[in-house]
């Protein structure tokens, strides 16, 4: 697990050093720590070494000052302890909004992808995707920094699925590509389907105790919590159709029997 100011991205190491944290608050860059489950994994590769979007800092930097500079700066700041939802050790974890590889190209990864859309919606970017709550919540001026920033820079193209009663059911959808791919929990869950977990490399789940054939779907786990999967083969494993609609930037999932 690399540390201090180690396999950080150039722009990140510019701005935390502009901040003036010392590189011995910085507690965790690339690495692979139970508790961080996959987040900090590589995202793409610069200057010779991979490079992660998401940076922990010590808790004995924590302030509401800090956060709002985070913010400025570029950042997505969680600060995580009892009531903002973590169980864990207390950290802040900050996601960078903006990186490319030496390509040019975005890499990061779909769980911090989440985490940057929950932080602007007020949520904790944890798997419930709960309110973030405690004494360092996202004023609306600080949501709608991160908003601003993320809607800037993002590559693909976030998709809204709609389910058979017209309201939109939050699965975290993106135009991945040339596929929409989404949250699988929240969706499935949404129609009744119990997820049983992981078996021989596959997801099992089943619907009124039949298991869903998911061989199609490409399912996969992104950043340690989130499953992902592709949504016209999971919609139709549960036996419904999909219309696709796309204007401009934007994107719909229409679900229907």
């Amino acid at each position: 697990m690399a540390s201090g100011y180690n396999q950080l991205h150039p722009i990140v190491t510019k701005v935390l050093k502009e901040l003036g944290v010392d590189g011995s608050k910085i507690t965790q860059t690339v690495g692979a720590a139970v508790a961080s489950a996959g987040f900090h994994s590589a995202e793409g590769t610069i200057d010779g070494h991979g490079y992660t979007s998401c940076v922990d800092l010590s808790w004995s930097l924590a302030s509401v000052a800090l956060k709002s500079h985070l913010v400025e700066a570029g950042f997505a700041p969680f600060f995580r302890y009892p009531a903002s939802g973590w169980l864990q050790a207390k950290h802040i974890h900050a996601i960078y909004i903006g990186l490319r590889d030496e390509d040019g190209d975005v890499r990061i990864l779909p769980g911090p992808r989440q985490q940057i859309i929950d932080a602007y919606k007020g949520l904790n970017g944890l798997a419930g995707h709960s309110t973030y709550r405690g004494d360092y919540m996202f004023t609306d001026d600080e949501k709608a920094h991160i908003k601003a920033s993320y809607a800037s820079w993002v590559p693909d193209i976030a998709t809204t699925v709609i389910g058979l009663d017209g309201k939109q059911i939050t699965c975290y959808a993106f135009f991945e590509g040339d596929t929409v791919r989404c949250e699988v929990r929240p969706l499935f869950e949404h129609f009744g389907v119990e997820i049983v977990g992981w078996q021989g490399g596959q997801l099992v789940c089943k619907l009124d105790d039949k298991v869903l054939d998911l061989s199609g779907a490409d399912c996969e786990i992104a950043g340690g919590q989130f499953t992902r999967g592709n949504v016209r083969q999971l919609v139709e494993a549960i036996g419904l159709k999909i219309e696709f609609e796309m204007t401009g930037s934007s994107a719909t999932v229409k679900l229907s029997e």
